[in-house]
């Protein structure tokens, strides 16, 4: 049987579900075709040819897709898909030989390639044609190796691509990154048997980039990912070591390589794996401590022991506390390098907080003073001392910690305020919660104390009956300027409350109105509808008489009219200073 062409495929009924798209499509394939024989072709049209092809090639493999049994028919649809893909492979190749195009339309083919390779012919006409162009974005050649050597395993072609990308980009440093992780790869793919390829690549490039330390560690991290050859390895670090022993970044990556579990040995020279937690975290302290012995400059001890106090701050982040043993030794660790780094004036000021963690815990004031006094006017330092001490129950610190955050923080301590007040309420306990609102309903700054205002009201009305809360809105009410939600607050309260006192609301209404409402209607018509949905006809046309006294007579044209409408039966609408919007009147059916 002959090979089906896609004009075929509708006759065969072979998978395309939309006819009439195909034949136009055929068209626009022939035309494009003609165009490319003349070379008039365009990159805008070759990229509309690419997304309709690709696009028949996913409709034509979803129907294929849903076929279950093995058929005549199921055979020309892969052929019909096969013959799809190398056409989209080709339109791609066409592309890159003939036009400019971008990485996205790389990292697009490559997707394709990689997820279709089965349909698509052994040739590497696109590749070829992708690293054509001596001019072309040397990451192109990144990504072609990547793909060439993951998907292929063809180590020859990745190489070809790179060592054809760096004689046109010479200055791109990721070709000879990658270049170098592609031949450790192999080594550790060979059992060793490339190694000689390997070391003298590492030779080349250490002797090429011997003045970039930056671009040796990256080769350094290369050589230590996931890979266990150690004649390498052992190679690489003791070149480090001979020639880059005063640079602090060396010392630093040494560090990181023993903590993952090679530990060199300086005496022996040999490199080991250790997998034991303990053992590691202690190497890679002794490559700092070897590397502060190795420099005599001050500045760069410095710099080393800030070091040292980042990598254990990450280790503690990274593992928590593992068990009891490898805490309290991370501690000592932690207590000895943050208090020399202190003493030298190495340690920055936002590496106090890890500091005075261990300490609170250990009752250590003298440390978490530091802390607060290193950070007095940042926020999150505050907050999370404040919150050591509340997760450890130490409510007594914690309001000492509050009260020195708020004289400096001022009104910026809300954060802390509320900090308190969520770990305060999750005790129940109601003693506890009572005395915190003490607290801050006379806090010095009015945001602060408003808000909590408010806050205690609610708590009252949820924990402590009718009676408690009126007399607590009593004791609140005169002492919040500009701001009515503690009304509000309990108006709603005694809206849900049985039997309604619907007078003792009108009466909070009214009250509410004359204090905070005397530039804008808003909640003139709260009180207005509340009597009016009750069927106080009478109390509402007061209250409107009593907002009359006080508005000017703008806003109380306005209020009439919105009042007429809602006896009227009709909706209203009311926008409030702040941009709310209110709706008063019948409810929607």
């Amino acid at each position: 049987m002959s090979n089906p062409t896609i004009e075929d495929a509708e006759s065969e009924d072979l998978f395309v579900t939309n006819s009439c798209g195909l034949m136009k499509l055929a068209v626009e394939r022939k035309s494009f075709s003609e165009k490319i024989e003349r070379s008039e072709s365009t990159i805008g049209e070759c990229l509309q040819h690419i997304v309709a092809e690709t696009q028949l090639f996913f409709e034509t493999k979803k129907e294929y897709d849903k076929q279950v049994v093995e058929s005549e028919k199921d055979r020309k649809g892969l052929d019909v898909l096969k013959i799809l893909a190398n056409r989209i492979n080709g339109l791609y190749a066409h592309m890159f030989r003939l036009y400019s195009y971008d990485i996205v339309h790389i990292k697009k083919f490559m997707f394709f390639h990689t997820k279709f390779k089965e349909f698509i012919s052994e040739d590497n006409d696109s590749f070829s044609a992708l690293i054509s162009k001596k001019h072309i974005d040397p990451r192109v050649y990144v990504m072609a190796a990547r793909y060439i050597y993951h998907s292929k395993s063809d180590i020859s072609a990745a190489r070809r691509y790179l060592m054809y990308g760096i004689s046109h980009h010479a200055s791109y440093k990721p070709l000879y990154i990658s270049h170098f992780t592609f031949e450790v790869l192999m080594m550790k793919k060979t059992n060793g048997d490339s190694l000689s390829i390997v070391l003298k690549k590492y030779k080349e490039y250490f002797e090429l980039f011997k003045n970039d330390l930056k671009f040796l560690l990256k080769l350094f991290d290369k050589a230590f990912h996931d890979s266990k050859v150690y004649e390498l390895q052992t190679i690489m670090i003791k070149d480090m070591i001979e020639k880059y022993s005063e640079n602090v970044l060396m010392w630093k990556q040494l560090s990181k390589i023993n903590y993952s579990g090679f530990i060199y040995g300086y005496d022996t020279g040999k490199l080991e794996y250790d997998a034991h937690c303990r053992r590691r975290m202690q190497n890679s302290f002794d490559a700092f401590e070897n590397g502060i012995q190795a420099n005599e400059s001050p500045e760069k001890q410095k710099v080393l022991w800030k070091l040292y106090a980042q990598h254990i701050i990450g280790i503690r982040n990274r593992i928590g506390i593992a068990n009891e043993t490898i805490e309290a030794f991370l501690i000592e660790n932690m207590k000895r390098v943050f208090q020399h780094a202190h003493d030298i004036h190495a340690l920055p000021k936002e590496f106090y907080v890890h500091w005075a963690e261990f300490s609170i815990k250990e009752h250590d004031p003298v440390v978490v003073k530091r802390a607060i006094e290193m950070n007095k006017s940042c926020i999150k330092i505050w907050f999370q001392i404040l919150g050591f001490y509340l997760n450890l129950n130490s409510f007594d610190m914690a309001y000492r910690v509050l009260n020195d955050g708020v004289q400096a923080l001022e009104v910026n301590s809300l954060c802390l305020w509320n900090l308190m007040s969520f770990i305060i309420k999750r005790t129940k306990d109601k003693k506890l919660i009572d005395e915190f609102y003490n607290k801050a309903i006379v806090c010095q700054y009015e945001q602060i104390r408003t808000e909590y205002k408010v806050q205690y009201l609610k708590w009252y009305e949820n924990t402590q009956g009718r009676i408690a809360t009126r007399k607590l809105f009593k004791a609140l009410k005169d002492t919040i300027e500009d701001n009515p939600e503690l009304y509000k607050s309990m108006i709603s309260f005694e809206k849900h409350q049985s039997p309604k006192n619907n007078s003792f609301i009108n009466n909070l209404y009214v009250e509410m109105c004359f204090k905070y409402s005397r530039y804008d209607i808003g909640l003139w018509m709260d009180a207005i509808a509340f009597n009016y949905s009750e069927g106080h006809y009478k109390e509402a046309v007061e209250v409107f008489q009593s907002a009359s006294s006080v508005l000017d007579q703008v806003l109380i044209s306005d209020l009439k009219m919105k009042f007429e409408r809602l006896k009227l039966g009709t909706k209203v609408k009311v926008t409030y200073p702040d941009g709310t919007v209110h709706y008063f009147g019948p409810k929607d059916d």
